[in-house]
């Protein structure tokens, strides 16, 4: 997994079916016809399925996060939404693995986190998260558990 930034959004004048802003994905300065949820990119990196995009909306004491797995043509591959009501949705310390590894440490609303991107899709369950997550019950690329204790410590981060 590597940091990238080749991507940008352009907010749109409409909005989803859920009132929630949306903007067009960008690529290089060029529109590429792909509408997301959200306003913000806050992070963006290279994985082996294609590309993580980490989105949020921008609803201030009501935040969402999106995390959107795109295959190389930008197909979206999976989907997922971490958030709760009335919560700031602060993304910090995003950490990719510098050993090749597709995970990625973060903090979102005040919840350290891990998210593991398989190659292939795979039937498994989210790890014990505090926060729901909201996704459909298919195959994913996409693993987000608690992060463990052991590595909050090894980063000098506390519980």
């Amino acid at each position: 997994m590597h940091c990238i930034s080749t991507f940008t959004l352009a907010p749109l004048s409409s909005t989803g079916p859920d009132g929630l802003p949306c903007s067009e994905l960008v690529q290089h300065g060029k529109p590429t016809g792909l509408r997301l949820p959200g306003v913000s990119l806050d992070g963006q990196f290279t994985v082996h399925p294609g590309v993580l995009l980490l989105v949020k909306d921008d609803v201030p004491h009501d935040e969402c996060l999106q995390l959107f797995l795109l295959s190389p043509r930008l197909a979206v591959l999976e989907e997922a939404e971490l958030g709760a009501p009335y919560t700031p949705g602060l993304v910090r310390g995003l950490a990719p693995d510098a050993e090749g590894c597709d995970l990625l440490d973060f903090s979102f609303a005040g919840e350290e986190l891990r998210l593991q991107v398989h190659g292939t899709p795979r039937r498994m369950r989210d790890g014990l998260l505090q926060r729901p997550l909201r996704r459909l019950l298919a195959p994913k690329y996409l693993a987000i558990f608690a992060k463990p204790r052991a590595a909050r410590a090894s980063t000098g981060q506390h519980a």
